[in-house]
């Protein structure tokens, strides 16, 4: 597969694929523990070869430093978390790959491959699964690169990790219902002599949007501003910023406005600079679309704050309308909310057409239990989490 960069389709390179060429059906003999090494030397060896960051900036639209600090919490995910799970499970002895059942599809995130590669390649190895892993069409090449990596360093890795073309299927995001071959990526080799089970399987690709953040009083301004920071300019998103909307109580929304308005002055910047002036949209359809979000926006009341960079923008509701099916927005727009009360607050999100967590600030246990109980399952309510710790929360 060619792979071209989103912003002047020039040409980046091509993934191949190689893998060993044993019948995956006979098993062989594989350490675990050498494959979660082996996983985290090739995140440091990416981590330091400036050419394939360049190319994973340009496959995903976030900036270079942004790129890295990915390959850094992929790593901190593996060090903390990861090799100890594994060591846990397995110890340090060997195990025959057909033990591995083949039945975990890994979909990789469009906004963080590299990170959800990682993420749950360790958590199938965890559970016993093989992996399978549909590599998305917008960044092939650099988890491709980390992959054939894995598999030079440690060759047993190839008897329980296959890497698909993300056309094997109807629908990406979503396993259909399909009873057809899957083909190793790279070459005309089909995977049917396994014993996975697709039908009605139900697996989903999770993308890594952003989600409303809600501040509940005074002394949840700061950590949230925070926040803003944290979540934008290390890129959740590929788009840097995705989908951004803070709910603050009426009486904070002007401190909190002119909060936020400061710190995007004083840091924007420093974040988009003259490296990333490509990178604020994965693509111009993404840029045209948002700019008429944004226009649509504007004609129902919102309001759009124009003493900011240019390469931001903030757009605020102080007393709107609970509005039908808010949308995430790519790109860097910020959009601040009022709400009234908490109930006024719930509904609001309720009518999001995007995210499946809350982020809460707040200093109340009882309006976090009345949080978890108004949605239920349908969204997950975080509070005090980091990033490191929310991410493989995102991924898994």
């Amino acid at each position: 597969m060619k792979v071209y960069s989103k912003f002047d389709s020039s040409l980046l390179g091509e993934a191949e694929g190689v893998k060993p060429e044993k019948d995956p059906g006979e098993g062989r003999i594989v350490n675990p523990m050498k494959v979660a090494r082996a996983i985290l030397e090739n995140l440091r060896t990416l981590r330091n070869n400036q050419d394939m960051l360049a190319i994973y900036s340009s496959e995903t639209g976030k900036t270079v430093d942004a790129c890295r600090r990915e390959l850094d919490s992929s790593i901190l995910h593996l060090e903390i978390g990861g090799l100890r799970k594994i060591y846990d499970i397995f110890g340090e002895r060997s195990v025959n790959s057909r033990s591995f059942s083949m039945d975990a599809f890994t979909f990789l995130d469009e906004g963080m491959p590299v990170f959800s590669l990682v993420a749950q390649m360790i958590s199938n190895m965890a559970r016993g699964k093989a992996q399978m892993i549909v590599h998305c069409e917008n960044a092939p090449l650099t988890t491709m690169y980390l992959t054939e990596g894995i598999s030079e360093r440690y060759e047993q890795v190839g008897s329980m990790l296959f890497d698909l073309l993300p056309d094997v299927f109807e629908n990406k995001g979503k396993l259909p219902e399909w009873t057809g071959e899957i083909t190793v990526w790279g070459s005309e080799r089909r995977i049917d002599a396994m014993p996975f089970h697709v039908m009605n399987s139900g697996f989903r690709a999770r993308l890594t949007s952003n989600f409303p953040v809600l501040i509940r009083n005074y002394s949840g301004i700061s950590p949230a501003v925070d926040r803003v920071m944290e979540m934008s300019f290390n890129s959740i998103s590929n788009a840097g910023m995705r989908g951004q909307i803070y709910m603050v109580p009426d009486k904070d929304f002007v401190f909190f406005r002119n909060r936020i308005i400061e710190t995007v002055k004083r840091m924007a910047d420093d974040h988009y600079g003259a490296e990333s002036s490509v990178n604020y949209f994965p693509s111009k359809e993404h840029s045209d679309r948002t700019r008429q979000k944004v226009a649509d926006l504007l004609k129902v009341g919102w309001d759009y704050i124009d003493e900011l960079p240019e390469t931001v923008h903030i757009l605020t509701d102080q007393y709107g309308d609970i509005q039908e099916g808010i949308e995430l927005l790519d790109g860097p727009v910020i959009q601040v909310m009022h709400y009234s009360s908490l109930m006024d607050c719930a509904k609001r999100i309720e009518k999001m057409n995007f995210g499946d967590r809350l982020d809460f600030y707040g200093d109340s246990m009882n309006d976090y239990d009345f949080l978890k109980e108004y949605f239920g399952s349908r969204r997950k309510v975080i509070s005090g989490k980091s990033m490191n710790e929310m991410m493989p929360d995102f991924i898994l």
